[in-house]
C-alpha cells in the first residue's frame, strides 16, 4: 500500500469519526430537548405581602373551587413585646400583621401561627381586637377559629381581617428577629 493511500484511509477515518461524534452530540442534544419540553413546570401562586418592618421569604395565596381562600407563608417578626396594644409609635416594629379577605358567606376562618419561641396572635376587624389566641400561656403555636360559637350561626363579618403576631416577652425588646410561619384559611361551604 503506497504511503498516499495510507494517508488517505486515516483521513477517512478521522472523518468518519468527528462526523459520528457530531451526530451523537445532536442526537443527545434532541433526546434532551425533547425530554425538558414534555416537562410541566407550576409554580404556586405568589403573592407578594410586605408590611412595615418584615420580610416575606414564601407568600402562597390561593382560592380554590369552593371559593375557599388559603394564604400560606414565612415571615419575620421584629423584636419581642408583652402587648403589641400598648406599644407606642418607636422606631421599630414589634409585631406583624397579615391582612386576609373575608367575603359574604364565609362559614368559618382558621388562623395559625407557629415559630420556635413563645408567639402570640390576635385577630381584628376594624382596628377593633376581635380575638386572642393562647393568650396567657407559653405556647409556640396558636390557632384561632372564627367565629368561635358556630351553633349560634354568626357570620363572619365582610371586609379585610387583619392577623397581628408578635414574639412574647415581659419586656418590649428591639433587639433581633423571630421566624414564624402563618396559615390562613376560610371556608365558604
Amino acid at each position: 500500500m503506497a504511503l498516499k493511500d495510507v494517508l488517505e484511509d486515516k483521513k477517512k477515518k478521522r472523518t468518519i469519526t468527528i462526523v459520528g461524534t457530531i451526530v451523537i452530540i445532536l442526537v443527545t442534544a434532541g433526546v434532551f430537548s425533547y425530554e425538558a419540553s414534555s416537562i410541566e413546570v407550576k409554580e404556586p401562586v405568589k403573592d407578594k405581602v410586605t408590611t412595615e418592618g418584615t420580610t416575606t421569604t414564601t407568600t402562597v395565596t390561593s382560592v380554590n373551587e369552593t371559593g375557599d381562600y388559603n394564604y400560606e407563608a414565612d415571615k419575620t417578626v421584629k423584636g419581642s413585646c408583652r402587648n403589641p396594644d400598648t406599644v407606642t409609635a418607636q422606631a421599630w416594629d414589634l409585631y406583624d400583621d397579615t391582612q386576609f379577605p373575608i367575603r359574604s358567606g364565609a362559614k368559618k376562618a382558621v388562623i395559625t401561627v407557629s415559630a420556635d419561641v413563645d408567639i402570640d396572635l390576635r385577630i381584628y376587624y376594624n382596628g377593633e381586637r376581635v380575638d386572642n389566641g393562647a393568650g396567657v400561656t407559653a405556647g409556640t403555636t396558636e390557632k384561632i377559629e372564627l367565629p368561635r360559637d358556630l351553633k349560634e350561626g354568626k357570620q363572619l363579618s365582610e371586609g379585610d381581617w387583619t392577623a397581628r403576631v408578635n414574639r412574647y416577652s415581659l419586656f418590649s425588646n428591639p433587639a433581633g428577629e423571630t421566624e414564624y410561619h402563618i396559615t390562613i384559611h376560610v371556608d365558604y361551604e
